[in-house]
């Protein structure tokens, strides 16, 4: 029996659902921290999510955060210094620590944001001592104290053993693939602000802080229907 129909038609009506919850939360929340100038302020239009294709090239180019088997990855455009990228890292944690998502961290420091580069250093830095969850959990605590606490005060407080070699990782500059990786695909895909996330594929304008759960619930609820009608 041919399925397509059906697929369609449920694609049709779990796309306007995600438009739905994605317009809701526009109206609740739209701050974000944007490249030239880093501001924040409410756009007249919000775009509903789309979905890009070849979302999972992107998941390839920043570290791995939660249970590798989790059926929902999120790639998040992220900066350190940017505090509605705290505030989705405070959404977004329940539902790793659960299993329910996995998260590719994408590095793209704000050129408006002084310590958001070398903030992105550390946590690469970290990532090679196995650490970076630690350190990235840590410069979200204390955004405060970016630039007024040292690097290295971070990584000993993030448990990495050997702060002497993080150190100069962080100090002597040298390559940090992961950064510029994140920073060539973000300018690519003509990234305007962070932090911006694609859930399963689906681009969106605006963060869903406060709708996070429910709008992955959807997208389960999307990817468990098709494994049914496939069959």
């Amino acid at each position: 029996m041919d399925r397509k129909p059906t697929s369609k038609v449920i694609d049709s009506v779990v796309t306007s659902i995600l438009c739905l919850t994605a317009l809701t939360v526009a109206v609740a929340a739209v701050h974000r921290e944007f490249v030239k100038p880093a501001i924040a302020f409410v756009p007249r239009e919000v775009e509903p999510p789309r979905f890009v294709s070849d979302w999972q090239k992107w998941s390839h180019e920043g570290e791995a955060i939660g249970d590798s088997s989790a059926p929902i990855t999120i790639v998040e455009f992220a900066d350190f210094q940017c505090p509605f990228c705290r505030r989705f890292q405070q959404a977004v944690d329940p539902l790793v620590a659960r299993g329910v998502v996995k998260v590719s961290f994408v590095h793209f420091p704000l050129t408006a944001h002084r310590y958001a580069m070398p903030a992105a250093f550390a946590a690469d830095c970290a990532g090679r001592s196995g650490r970076f969850v630690q350190m990235a959990n840590l410069l979200f605590a204390k955004q405060d104290s970016l630039g007024s606490k040292s690097w290295k005060s971070f990584a000993a407080e993030a448990g990495i053993a050997d702060t002497g070699t993080f150190d100069r990782c962080v100090s002597e500059g040298g390559h940090h693939d992961l950064v510029d990786r994140g920073l060539a695909l973000g300018k690519a895909v003509n990234l305007r602000a962070t932090p911006t996330v694609v859930i399963q594929g689906w681009r969106f304008s605006v963060p869903p802080y406060d709708s996070l759960e429910a709008i992955v619930a959807k997208i389960r609820l999307r990817e468990g229907i098709y494994a049914v009608a496939d069959k």
